[in-house]
């Protein structure tokens, strides 16, 4: 710390030891240069604003490497292998990578939807839909009661109901033509979600909660559609909100660890869990024969949602990649892990620990998705486009 010098009477006019313009005998600016430099900063700080907004746009229709497609910032973007959906509180759009639209279905308003390989599955109300990647649509029903979610997979699909209170609701499970193969009752439970698994996703997994004790209990289920239960599980303590597949085994993700369980939901203890206390993940993606989950450092309340720091789990090891600058967002893609931030994409492959940088003329303000062919799905203000990522 320096000290301080100490005081001293200084003239009143004089500032850092230089004559004000008001000191007696100060030289005072003439009024004409006062005009045409104030003239003069204006120019220069709008030709900026231009140049940078040109620029952008200029990008836009410059180059293949960014594609602008004309879904809305606030709009619910996902990824369809190499291609862009988005739904615009009305019609789900399908964009190919280079800003052609490929289908358009109308939803209605209200509705979501959800991807699982190449189908999806759409919701609104007490209606379900199911497309394949070319927009076809081989199922549409109503649904008893309202739709809580839907997921598909390989082989079948369920589809969450709506029950008389928040711990009561059914599980529909039907194939991708809506032959329903079962119903499963949920009760005194929160109903969080279900998913597919195994070869040709012919098994289910099915997450729930129960608040009704001290603490949170997580409830675990997996079933043979159609056929048999093939086991349950309770977690005491322990908050699963993410739950995926690696090898045939379940990965449980929770805030302290990850576990895995085989399809009978019993712990592979020889494998062991994966300490990710303090991370929450972000992104995942089978490649090959392995199995990546990305994790960023989980916000603190009121803090900057910024991070410098990234966690890669494969398969079953997991290791720490530093970033070069502070980013915003992350992803995985083809051949490697992605840092995004304002100005600048971070990229690290497989298998590695250092990031290159390649530094970018436009300012990012959103991430979406990724998608396959190493592309991401971004927004700069109130334009959303398409960019081919460094490898």
């Amino acid at each position: 710390m320096q000290s301080r010098n100490p005081r001293s009477k200084r003239n009143p006019y004089v500032k850092s030891g230089i004559a004000g313009k008001d000191a007696p005998g100060g030289r005072k600016r003439s009024p004409t240069k006062r005009i045409v430099k104030t003239v003069l900063l204006l120019c220069i700080v709008l030709a900026v604003v231009v140049g940078a907004v040109v620029g952008v746009r200029a990008i836009f229709g410059s180059t293949s490497e960014v594609v602008r497609i004309n879904a809305s910032p606030s709009d619910n973007i996902q990824a369809l292998g190499a291609d862009v959906l988005y739904y615009d509180g009305m019609t789900l759009h399908c964009v190919s990578n280079k800003g052609n639209t490929r289908w358009q279905f109308t939803l209605g308003a209200g509705a979501n939807y959800r991807v699982g390989g190449d189908k999806v599955i759409a919701w609104t109300g007490q209606q379900v839909y199911v497309l394949d990647k070319n927009g076809v649509c081989s199922f549409n029903d109503r649904m008893t009661s309202e739709v809580l979610f839907g997921s598909i997979g390989a082989s079948y699909i369920a589809v969450a109901l709506t029950g008389s209170s928040e711990t009561e609701a059914s599980l529909l499970v039907m194939d991708h033509n809506g032959e329903r193969l079962e119903t499963l009752a949920i009760s005194d439970l929160y109903l969080m979600d279900a998913g597919f698994f195994s070869t040709n996703d012919s098994l289910m997994w099915v997450l729930s909660l129960d608040v009704a004790g001290n603490a949170p209990i997580s409830n675990l289920a997996t079933y043979e559609p159609g056929r048999m239960s093939t086991g349950a599980l309770e977690l005491s303590d322990q908050l699963v909100y993410r739950v995926y597949s690696h090898n045939n085994n379940l990965m449980l993700v929770d805030t302290s660890t990850i576990g895995v369980y085989n399809y009978k939901c019993v712990e592979q203890t020889d494998i062991g869990s994966i300490l990710v206390y303090g991370w929450l993940m972000s992104d995942l993606r089978a490649e090959k024969r392995n199995t990546y989950a990305l994790f960023e450092p989980m916000p603190d309340s009121g803090a900057s949602s910024a991070f410098s720091e990234l966690r890669l789990i494969t398969n079953y090891s997991s290791k720490s990649l530093r970033l070069l600058s502070p980013c915003f967002a992350s992803g995985l893609g083809d051949s490697g892990v992605y840092g995004f931030g304002e100005n600048v994409i971070y990229y690290c492959p497989y298998g590695e620990k250092t990031f290159s940088a390649k530094y970018l003329t436009f300012r990012l303000t959103d991430f979406y998705c990724m998608l396959e062919g190493n592309r991401g799905v971004f927004a700069t203000g109130n334009d959303v486009f398409i960019l081919k990522l460094p490898k």
